[in-house]
């Protein structure tokens, strides 16, 4: 959609005498000044698919145009100044501006950018960029009218999560700067995080690709990973808006979990089957190892015990210190009983389990290792952890005598 501004004032050439520097684009010591009538028509970002419409903009006191004229040989900048009261723009200029009827130029307009520094217009992340690079213009008997089309020089997007909601991005590059005198933007990577308000959306951000033959982007998950998507070549057109939502290490479909220090793809571990090494009526010893780390970093291994087939996690669970190779010992158990045990090795794509293993733990007369757990009573008796009493009376240590 396009909002016509037309804005009609009369020209008015004056000179102002004092000595000039090339470095002052913006305000040149020795300068022609210009009063201008600017015919604008601005193309604003496509809201339908963001969800939020632009209602146009109308320009306001104080508002800079940034100009770049063609000359025979070589160009002029300067930047025109609006004021509201007469309707009309300011423009000085370094050298004066020959007659012409079919004069090409330049011109750039900023909403929320960093305020001018030397020959640069410093822009930010949040800084909404319109331009048109074949503006035309006529300067005839001294008056000087030009035509531009205004339309964004940058695509933007936003994010959707929880409300509250922080995400960490990298993948996008920001215009950081606007040189004057050639009119061209410095494009600058940016790895930066965001919120979600109120509604669940972040700010817009303007911004391109960094690399636009791949188009991707990538959430932060930890310093480690991170959770990645290509894009359409449709997406992040100048012009262009739109929304991603915000992708968790939960709920990722269509986002591949990556290795932000090797860039490689994060795939689920792999895990062997446990081997029992020694079996008593309530405990057994096992061992297991990792075969491989999916490309990511292991964070727990360990097994899980049940009286039911596939346990997992939510089971019985003997975590055991992270290693290639792990090993762990399961007491507690119940004499001639049947227990389903597995392996499991967890990295940033999730839990793997290995293949279940079956073993039935030995009766107490089998089990000539079997000691049960016992505690002290007030009878100078043990009792096993089951309440019953066993016959091994209580001996107390001599007085002078201690275990170190």
């Amino acid at each position: 959609m396009k909002h016509l501004i037309y804005i009609t004032t009369l020209l008015l050439l004056s000179f102002l005498t004092a000595c000039s520097t090339d470095d002052e684009i913006t305000v040149p010591s020795s300068s022609y000044t210009y009063r201008m009538v600017l015919n604008a028509s601005f193309s604003n970002y496509d809201g339908e698919s963001t969800r939020a419409n632009d209602s146009g903009y109308g320009f306001r006191q104080g508002d800079q145009v940034h100009v770049l004229f063609a000359l025979a040989n070589s160009s002029v900048a300067g930047t025109a100044v609006y004021d509201a009261s007469t309707g009309s723009w300011e423009i000085p200029t370094s050298q004066a501006l020959a007659a012409t009827d079919d004069g090409s130029c330049r011109l750039a307009f900023f909403l929320d950018d960093g305020g001018t520094s030397q020959n640069a217009v410093v822009l930010t992340q949040q800084t909404r960029i319109y331009t048109d690079t074949e503006a035309t213009y006529q300067l005839v008997d001294g008056l000087l009218n030009v035509q531009a089309t205004l339309s964004p020089a940058l695509g933007r997007v936003r994010f959707h999560g929880e409300v509250g909601q922080k995400c960490t991005v990298s993948g996008l590059s920001f215009a950081s700067s606007f040189n004057l005198a050639t009119h061209t933007f410095a494009l600058s990577p940016s790895k930066f995080t965001a919120t979600c308000d109120a509604e669940g959306y972040t700010s817009y951000y303007y911004a391109a690709f960094t690399e636009p033959d791949n188009r991707e982007l990538t959430f932060v998950l930890t310093a480690e990973s991170g959770l990645r998507r290509q894009f359409p070549a449709d997406v992040l057109l100048p012009g262009s808006s739109g929304y991603v939502n915000i992708p968790t290490s939960e709920s990722h479909e269509g986002w591949t979990l990556v290795n932000l220090n090797g860039g490689g793809e994060i795939n689920f571990p792999a895990v062997s089957a446990p081997v029992v090494t020694s079996v008593g009526s309530n405990r057994f010893s096992v061992s297991a190892a990792v075969t491989s780390d999916g490309g990511g970093k292991i964070s727990a291994v360990g097994f899980v015990v049940s009286t039911s087939h596939n346990p997992t996690r939510s089971n019985r669970d003997v975590e055991c210190t992270v290693g290639s190779n792990f090993s762990g010992q399961v007491n507690g158990l119940s004499e001639q009983t049947v227990y389903y045990i597995r392996a499991y090795a967890v990295n940033e794509a999730g839990t793997t389990y290995s293949d279940e293993l079956v073993i039935t733990t030995k009766s107490k007369t089998e089990d000539s290792s079997d000691i049960d757990y016992k505690d002290w009573d007030n009878d100078e008796n043990w009792n096993d952890a089951q309440g019953s009493e066993a016959d091994v009376d209580y001996v107390p240590w001599p007085a002078d005598e201690n275990w170190n």
